[in-house]
């Protein structure tokens, strides 16, 4: 039967599943250098999400080419295994990986929610560092947008350092809290263009507009890091947008 499981059905003793699914992002990972993986946010139909990827291996066949960020898909038969993802997209203990044997098939919209995951400043304040690890929704007004600029990072347990285009603003959420947030690599040069579409279109008799982010990780940021620049935001309370 097709669709008859749910995320919640799942587990690592089979590979025998079949779900409705729809793709909430997907991107290619940073740290593949060859540019041949893909990962993936998936959601079902009772609003669970979950992580999945595309391994290089998986990547060759051309249902990869089908994905399309929003749409709905049947699911079947993909392995699942433990969650060990440092940042998790979801709250779900297990991941799914693409195997030889997957299928995956354009469906009908199951359902016309959007599945956000939104988090206000205070709630993040006040979660546990665990909580910390999983990436969120967030709306609010954008405010003070700095001009994109090259920054260097400093990865001192590694030995190396990186050279990424980087955007700061503020985020007023809807109870006036704000948070200082970061955009950086590719998200940077995203949120500019974006930004600079939405100033655009920006009718200054009306409301301030509100913006929408998703799958964002908080974290926290120590700006000794950064080579040549001076801190222009509270290193402790740093919101970066990881898709």
């Amino acid at each position: 039967m097709a669709g008859q499981h749910s995320f919640a059905d799942i587990s690592t003793n089979s590979t025998n599943w079949s779900v409705f699914v729809k793709f909430l992002a997907v991107w290619k990972p940073k740290n593949d250098s060859e540019g041949k993986r893909k990962s993936m946010i998936l959601v079902d139909q009772q609003g669970c999400r979950i992580d999945a990827t595309i391994p290089y291996i998986r990547y060759a066949s051309p249902f990869h080419n089908l994905i399309v960020e929003g749409k709905w898909y049947l699911l079947s038969n993909f392995q699942v295994m433990e969650n060990n993802l440092q940042v998790k997209n979801s709250r779900h203990h297990l991941t799914i990986r693409t195997i030889y044997q997957t299928t995956m098939r354009e469906v009908e919209e199951k359902s016309r929610k959007s599945y956000f995951n939104f988090i206000t400043c205070t709630q993040r304040k006040n979660s546990e560092v665990d909580d910390r690890r999983y990436c969120y929704d967030a709306s609010g007004i954008v405010s003070n947008v700095s001009q994109l600029r090259e920054v260097t990072f400093i990865d001192k347990q590694n030995g190396y350092s990186n050279t990424e285009s980087v955007v700061t603003f503020t985020l007023t959420d809807e109870t006036k809290k704000e948070i200082t947030c970061v955009a950086v690599g590719k998200s940077a040069i995203e949120f500019e263009n974006n930004w600079e579409q939405v100033v655009y279109e920006y009718d200054d008799d009306a409301e301030s507009p509100i913006i929408i982010f998703l799958n964002h990780e908080f974290m926290e940021m120590n700006m000794e890091t950064l080579l040549g620049e001076e801190p222009e935001f509270n290193p402790q309370d740093v919101s970066s947008d990881e898709h």
